[in-house]
């Protein structure tokens, strides 16, 4: 077994240490686990006391054992055999925890996220993105509900800057919350998905090699099956669909499609959770891959009186989307929207605490 000596470096916090250790090197993978001994002397090289280490890594394991300092490999220099050392998760737990704190305590959430440090790296297969790792989607949501608020600061009454265009980036980064947390545990791109053993050897030599208008359409036809296996609009559902029935209630309420149908063109007022999901689904293809806002949507804004009676409860911040669809037949729809944007901030909040429950409980 060939062995080689790797120098170890960790700057955490409260442990500043160094170590020239002789390993196996196929123990070193970015963003693994691993497990050090250490001890309470200053490091053998000058270089190392000069920049700050004051403690001796002396043992390495990928395996855990008793007093043991657990870290993750974030960066592997192999011509220098230099491999640096950060915290297993380094979170803000309190910034994590200030947007759920109306759902449980601060104790609670710490409890719960330690569980949740404690799955493996390669709990989605994947030891170098930790990103999807659920600490890591954790963190992801609530810096984008961090960001949608500092947007909707920005959007004020007393600054009013381009809110249409505001308002649209808001509600765009809260579908990408809603898709995030809508995907299952098994996620991958389609490049990943192409050469994994989901598909056999046969069917990637021929969509590799597609030349023909058949091959064209089976290579479509692969798309669309892992469309409807990993795309937005199966996430769309499945965040939706695990939501609490009084959460499915209070997001219905947000939206109500007007049909204008001739020859009367009599308005027909009809709303729903299948009408939110579609606009949803048209604002974010529209704005992901064309960057048209089909829906002109503000942040801060009373419904107009002629349109207070067609909801249930008077309204507050309303969005109100002016997009008109018309169709073959000669009608027309147009879409409101209420509260929209608190409402989804508030409804994503509820989904990543209970998404937490769901994966501690898997742990």
């Amino acid at each position: 077994m060939m062995r080689d000596y790797f120098r170890f470096r960790f700057y955490g916090p409260k442990i500043k240490a160094s170590g020239l250790i002789e390993i196996n090197p196929i123990i070193l993978k970015l963003g693994r686990t691993l497990y050090f001994r250490i001890e309470n002397k200053k490091p053998v090289e000058d270089l190392e006391v000069k920049s700050g280490y004051t403690q001796t890594l002396t043992y390495v394991s990928p395996e855990p054992f008793d007093n043991a300092l657990k870290v993750r490999i974030y960066h592997i220099a192999w011509n220098s055999k230099v491999v640096l050392l950060v915290e297993r998760y380094e979170v803000n737990e309190l910034k994590l925890y200030k947007p759920l704190q109306d759902l449980c305590t601060f104790e609670e959430f710490k409890e719960k996220l330690e569980k949740l440090k404690d799955l493996p790296d390669d709990w989605t297969g994947s030891t170098t993105d930790w990103a999807r790792h659920p600490i890591g989607i954790i963190e992801s949501i609530i810096n984008r509900l961090y960001q949608v608020e500092k947007i909707k600061m920005e959007a004020s009454p007393t600054n009013s800057d381009i809110p249409f265009a505001k308002s649209a980036l808001v509600l765009f980064i809260l579908c990408t919350c809603i898709e995030t947390i809508g995907r299952t545990n098994e996620f991958i791109s389609f490049h990943d998905w192409l050469r994994s053993k989901r598909t056999s050897k046969e069917v990637r030599d021929i969509i590799l090699q597609s030349k023909d208008e058949e091959d064209l359409k089976f290579l479509k036809n692969v798309y669309d099956e892992y469309l409807n296996l990993y795309g937005f609009r199966r996430a769309f559902n499945n965040f939706f669909k695990n939501l609490d029935k009084e959460w499915q209630d209070k997001l219905s309420r947000t939206v109500i499609v007007i049909t204008n149908k001739p020859p009367a063109y009599k308005p027909i007022s009809i709303g729903g959770l299948d009408n939110l999901i579609q606009y949803l689904e048209d604002f974010r293809n529209n704005f992901a891959h064309k960057m048209e806002l089909i829906y002109e949507v503000s942040l801060e804004r009373e419904t107009s009186d002629s349109y207070k009676d067609e909801f249930d409860i008077r309204y507050e911040h309303t969005l109100i989307g002016s997009y008109q669809r018309t169709f073959s037949d000669g009608s027309f729809q147009t879409v409101l929207t209420r509260n929209l944007i608190n409402q989804l901030i508030q409804a994503i909040c509820f989904a990543i605490y209970n998404w937490i429950l769901k994966k501690v409980n898997e742990a």
